[in-house]
């Protein structure tokens, strides 16, 4: 019979008591590479991802879908990634390497996470990745001096916490007042960070970025997310006489690991963030903006598998 569970990849099969993937068998996988082993269905892959970047396309005049690689990567996922024409988010300096290793186009590489090493900022900049998202009053100073130390101007964004409650478990909820993510808007800690970054002429401050959890089954966050980044970026449109080109929305979206999970279908999200993006830029009287989304789970998740050997 078909998969309809929707926590399996699209190609996968049970027949006469066997699994499939790809017309392949499981037992003959198990027989040829041995168990434990994991198991990644090219096609589904491709066509999750295909699925963001095309919703992205019809829905925004100018947009780019980052793959948030800490869900998975490896050589060849970022190779696929690539062909695809998305960016790449990552948030480690392994994530790094081996976007690099396989000549992933460095302007499409976002540089992520709240607990950047000195050395991670560092080869960032040396390798001149298309964004540094600053996640803390302190990493200012040091994307600054890796800039100068390299004799350019680097672009960033900072992550900003919009104190918003994402519907979803506690400990994967990201955007809380309190929780290490970001810096708070209501606290002022965010706006500090603007004025800090404009002291610094090796610093181009591009836009701003929230992610405000994972396995998000409704837009309802998502889109008082949109409303709080965009009153933010029309203050700085009032107090610094321009507007902020790039914001990024983070990803989240969840997928089937139970009967009960019920995902958004991406058209839907997607249709959901143009909605509250249009409507938004219009009450502030704000060009639209790049956008980007950062999907990673659930591009990543229902495409891969793990054959144990049981008896």
């Amino acid at each position: 019979m078909s998969n309809n569970s929707g926590a399996w990849s699209s190609n996968v099969k049970f027949e006469d008591g066997q699994l499939t993937v790809a017309g392949l068998k499981a037992s003959d996988l198990a027989r040829e590479f041995g168990t434990p082993a994991f198991i990644m269905d090219e096609d589904d892959f491709k066509a999750r991802a295909s699925a963001f970047r095309n919703a992205m396309e019809n829905n925004f005049e100018s947009s780019l879908v980052y793959y948030a690689s800490k869900a998975f990567t490896c050589k060849q996922v970022a190779r696929w990634i690539n062909e695809l024409g998305l960016g790449i988010d990552v948030a480690t300096g392994g994530e790094l390497e081996v976007a690099l290793s396989v000549n992933f186009p460095v302007e499409r590489i976002e540089v992520h996470g709240n607990n950047k090493s000195l050395a991670e900022i560092d080869r960032a900049v040396e390798v001149s990745v298309g964004v540094i998202v600053i996640d803390s009053i302190q990493e200012i100073a040091r994307v600054a001096a890796a800039a100068k130390k390299y004799g350019r101007t680097q672009s960033v964004m900072i992550r900003l916490n919009p104190g918003v409650e994402a519907h979803t478990l506690e400990a994967i909820a990201t955007a809380h007042t309190d929780v290490k993510f970001g810096l708070s808007i209501s606290s002022g800690v965010a706006w500090d960070a603007v004025l800090e970054i404009a002291k610094h002429q090796e610093l181009e401050l591009r836009g701003v970025h929230a992610h405000i959890g994972s396995q998000i089954f409704n837009m309802d966050g998502h889109r008082l997310t949109i409303t709080r980044l965009l009153d933010f970026m029309a203050r700085y449109r009032d107090e610094f006489n321009r507007e902020l080109p790039d914001v990024d929305f983070g990803g989240g979206f969840g997928i089937v690991y139970t009967s009960d999970d019920s995902p958004i279908a991406i058209e839907d999200a997607v249709s959901q963030i143009k909605t509250a993006v249009v409507e938004g830029c219009a009450a502030r009287n704000l060009k639209i903006p790049h956008v980007s989304i950062e999907p990673g789970r659930s591009i990543v998740g229902p495409t891969m598998f793990t054959l144990y050997e049981v008896g």
